[in-house]
């Protein structure tokens, strides 16, 4: 954990024997996924996987994972940061099984899907008559499910079971000190993450967390925000530590005029297509106008001088592009193909306030959040409404963002997130004057131009319903 020695090898290759893996359209997609696999489930000590957008961390390698391991005999500790992911988990395990009852969750019932709650820890010791009985449920189940904040609040379950391993999704926006107690609990461990995508959300400053010990900085630890997930695989890529690390490639979820977007500014045009049934559509949705192309970018022109957390035209714009996208496809349910993001309390409020006046079915209920709350979504359609309207706004906008790891340009990880969200079609909505400011969104706005559309936010306005 120090990073002093080199993690243990393993030599284990009866692993392949556990590993039947489901039909995947692309056959190198298959051999890579295996082969990640097999090098995390044959780490002796612990395993690194970054799981770029919509790779299947969690639908194929978590799922394929637990099936393996627990063939195997073993007990499972499955974490993540947010009660959304413990969800997908929860999904992934009773797939992965074949058995809904086959693992343990932790956590309330006010916080999770209700799919999940006939198997809270506290409903199952609910009616059992005995410390053994108890004792005897948990046993049985290879696998408990939880946040990180939740397991840290029953630690008392560490005295009731062994696990062989953990497995902590979302690891990227985990700092060190909520993991590394936990991980002094088994033997072995397997953290999923990305470095390109939100970190962990700290209100200190950046100058409150500096750390300039010498000892500390050896070993990678300079920055109290960071997760363990980063410095681990820092030092890994460093001193080219291939057998505890690796990357899953082959996205499911962006078109390929998305996909190739996001993997050519951020991951070394190194993301591949899974060749899902909507990726290998035409490269244009349509031909009508502006929503029948993949990427779009929208000039909102004129600068709100409302609030600077505000921009009415550009939630006029939203709502446009809305009753656009509704009307060109039939969708009789905008909520389920479209979102909406945008930085900012205020300019959410306007757009939603915008949408419960549309005349469009299922607008009033888009979800209209930040980028940080849409990590995790994904939607036919994104709108994403920057808002800014001066300079020193561009700082929170692109606030997380680092050189990457292997060297690469610097990363706008909130830009990333958000234009990995859709699946068909990702529109930018803001005004030139302010965001070519930026090297993130001037890049991103030259590269919409020649492979999309750009338009004047006027002229979508003036454009008769």
């Amino acid at each position: 954990l120090l990073g002093r020695r080199a993690p243990a090898e393993g030599n284990d290759d009866s692993w392949d024997n556990e590993l039947a893996l489901r039909d995947l359209p692309i056959e190198a997609s298959k051999r890579d996924l295996r082969d990640l696999l097999h090098k995390a489930l044959n780490a002796p000590e612990y395993f690194l996987l970054v799981g770029p957008p919509g790779t299947g961390k969690t639908s194929l390698f978590l799922a394929n994972f637990v099936r393996a391991a627990v063939a195997r005999g073993e007990q499972l500790l499955l974490l993540a940061f947010t009660n959304r992911a413990v969800d997908e988990m929860c999904e992934a395990v009773e797939l992965a099984l074949g058995d809904p009852n086959a693992y343990i969750r932790v956590g309330s019932s006010s916080v999770g899907d209700p799919r999940f709650e006939h198997n809270l820890l506290h409903k199952l010791a609910a009616n059992v008559k005995s410390r053994k009985e108890l004792k005897a449920r948990i046993d049985e189940r290879k696998v408990v499910v939880s946040t990180v904040s939740g397991i840290l609040t029953r630690s008392s379950i560490f005295q009731l079971k062994r696990f062989n391993r953990m497995v902590v999704d979302e690891a990227s926006q985990v700092i060190e000190p909520l993991l590394m107690n936990l991980l002094m609990q088994v033997p072995r461990f397997v953290l999923i993450g990305d470095d390109r995508q939100l970190p962990a959300v700290v209100q200190q400053s950046r100058h409150c967390n500096r750390l300039i010990t010498p000892r500390l900085k050896e070993i990678g630890l300079t920055d109290l925000r960071s997760s363990l997930f980063e410095r681990l695989l820092r030092k890994a890529q460093t001193a080219n530590y291939t057998h505890c690390m690796g990357s899953l490639r082959y996205q499911g979820r962006m078109h390929p005029a998305i996909g190739a977007l996001v993997g050519n500014l951020y991951y070394g045009n190194e993301l591949h297509s899974a060749g899902n049934p909507h990726q290998t559509e035409p490269e244009a949705l349509n031909s009508n106008g502006v929503v029948g192309k993949r990427l779009v970018y929208v000039d909102g022109g004129t600068v709100s001088t409302i609030h600077p957390k505000v921009n009415p035209e550009e939630a006029h714009i939203a709502v446009a592009l809305v009753k656009k996208i509704v009307d060109v496809f039939g969708y009789t349910n905008a909520s389920e193909h479209i979102g909406i993001i945008a930085p900012y309390r205020n300019q959410i409020g306007r757009i939603r306030q915008a949408l419960m006046t549309a005349n469009v079915k299922g607008a009033a209920h888009i979800t209209v959040d930040t980028v940080e709350r849409y990590q995790g979504s994904q939607r036919d359609h994104i709108i994403y409404c920057t808002t800014v309207s001066n300079l020193q706004q561009l700082r929170f906008l692109t606030a997380h963002t680092l050189p990457g790891i292997d060297g690469s340009a610097e990363v706008d990880r909130k830009l990333n997130v958000a234009m990995s969200r859709a699946r068909k079609q990702f529109i930018l909505v803001g005004q030139s004057e302010v965001l070519r400011h930026s090297t993130h969104y001037a890049a991103l706005i030259q590269a919409i131009h020649e492979a999309g559309t750009s338009i004047s936010g006027r002229d979508l306005l003036s454009v008769p319903e």
